[in-house]
């Protein structure tokens, strides 16, 4: 395992560079989602492989997304759930994997540590923050409306050498796909 460090003043510009090598990228993610006042919190790891291409495991789920199909598997329900990707919506883990077509970046100085952003057509806005003493990843944070709000702490990100496969055993789960 390889530990990173940006060496630019643009921080930005080098996480999305580094998200768009050849590289996998694994990043330990505290999600938390508050919605409504209730709060929805997941510590695991999530793999950045290619472009639109990600795979999410914590204790009780694995998300797996690819192009326009996402397989998600819930330890606590038994399920394994097979569904299709609007991509012309847009989730906090799209934007952590790299996705910036929706995105509008708001900030003028790029050598800052924070990057605001909002996404026009969703009417959502927020921030890329990143450790101003070595330029990698912090959090970010999406902002849906005033009762809907999702945050990422990166605890650890680094680069992995070699590939990755993410692993869907189906054995004694519930199958159930949404796909058209």
């Amino acid at each position: 395992m390889v530990f990173f460090n940006f060496l630019s003043a643009n921080h930005l510009n080098d996480f999305y560079r580094l998200i768009e090598s050849s590289s996998v990228v694994k990043v330990k993610i505290k999600y938390t989602q508050n919605q409504f006042e209730n709060v929805f919190e997941s510590l695991g790891d999530c793999y950045l492989l290619d472009n639109e291409e990600y795979y999410y495991e914590s204790s009780y789920i694995r998300v797996y997304a690819k192009e326009n199909q996402l397989i998600t598997k819930n330890y606590k329900t038994n399920q394994i759930l097979y569904s299709d990707i609007d991509r012309s919506q847009l989730n906090i883990l799209d934007i952590l994997s790299g996705s910036r077509d929706q995105i509008e970046f708001l900030d003028k100085d790029l050598n800052s540590n924070k990057y605001h952003f909002v996404i026009p057509v969703l009417g959502f806005k927020g921030y890329f923050k990143f450790q101003e003493n070595t330029g990698a990843l912090q959090s970010i944070h999406l902002i849906m409306d005033s009762n809907q709000k999702i945050f990422i702490d990166v605890v650890l990100m680094e680069i992995l050498k070699g590939s990755f496969i993410p692993k869907m055993d189906l054995e004694n789960f519930e199958i159930i796909d949404l796909r058209d």
